[in-house]
């Protein structure tokens, strides 16, 4: 009889670990992913040329044909710039901005190209010449600013999505578990460092933002030394944005972590409801068997009683 308890608990067990303890997707309670790290544009001045070897010649057709080729060579880079500002993952409204600041010189140069086509004067057409170099330092000054700004808006981006979408969901999920009373202490010292870390990227890609934004063509040449400074800002923004990813990754294996474990409780709670029912209905099932048997000696001796009485 113990034998039969035995077998029907056992197969009971079998029957319900058959099933996988992860039916269901585990994806770690459907945590938001972390955004990718933008990149940083390339904020190096480049080399404008030499306005004075360039309006050296007194030949005006030669120095007609230079202009035209130089703001033809700008208005192309300037065009580059605006397509990879288009297929950015800026907000429209920074699209918008910059593409307007782009346009504004793009435009202005194809009216000076028209002005120097024009010019019949040599004087004045030397000075429409330089002015390419000193009205728009687009190498030296406008392509590093842009591109600065570029970055630090895309940094200032990926931070506040960090912090509405990452932090947010991570901070509720912690919250949950310690209401619940689990040990969330190593999850909080995590999200404290990369909330100060997040912070300081966003302060220093708000810094960036300004001084590139205030680069203009005539303060070169100091304006190197202004864009050497906020190019290290977003070096150091994307420094801090990182480890603070580095953070929330943590944070999101601990939190699978602790998903993982709750799911097992669950499933170990379940099982041992399974086996004390189970054995219940074995032990109830044999206390029937065992009355039936006793009922039927009862009856025999009874039986066997009876017949000697007749003897």
């Amino acid at each position: 009889m113990k034998k039969t308890i035995v077998a029907i608990v056992v197969a009971s067990l079998v029957v319900s670990m058959a099933s996988p303890v992860f039916a269901e997707s585990n994806n770690g309670n459907n945590l938001p992913s972390i955004p990718s790290m933008p990149s940083i544009e390339s904020v190096s001045p480049q080399s404008e040329g030499n306005a004075s070897s360039t309006i050296a010649t007194d030949n005006m057709t030669a120095l007609k044909a230079r202009g035209k080729a130089l703001i033809k060579q700008r208005v192309r880079a300037l065009n580059r710039l605006e397509q990879k500002i288009k297929k950015s993952k800026l907000a429209e409204a920074d699209k918008t901005a910059l593409g307007a600041e782009i346009a504004a010189n793009v435009s202005g140069l194809k009216t000076l190209s028209d002005k120097i086509a024009a010019d019949t004067d040599l004087a004045v057409l030397k000075a429409d010449v330089e002015s390419i170099f000193t009205a728009y330092r687009v190498y030296a000054v406008f392509l590093p600013k842009i591109n600065g700004i570029m970055t630090s808006l895309a940094l200032q981006q990926h931070a506040n999505l960090m912090s509405t979408s990452t932090v947010a969901s991570y901070d509720g999920k912690i919250a949950e578990l310690k209401t619940a009373g689990k040990d969330v202490a190593e999850a909080e010292r995590l999200m404290a460092g990369a909330k100060a870390k997040i912070a300081a990227g966003l302060s220093k890609a708000q810094s960036a933002q300004t001084g590139f934004a205030g680069l203009k063509p005539a303060d070169y040449p100091a304006t190197a030394a202004v864009i050497k400074t906020n190019a290290q800002l977003l070096k150091d923004s994307r420094a801090a944005l990182k480890a603070a990813k580095k953070n929330l990754l943590k944070v999101r294996i601990w939190l699978k972590g602790m998903n993982t474990r709750q799911k097992l409780e669950a499933q170990k709670k379940k099982l041992q409801e399974k086996f004390e029912a189970a054995k219940k209905k074995a032990e109830e099932k044999f206390e029937t068997k065992k009355q039936k048997l006793e009922k039927k000696d009862r009856k025999k001796e009874q039986k066997g009683s009876a017949t000697g009485t007749e003897d």
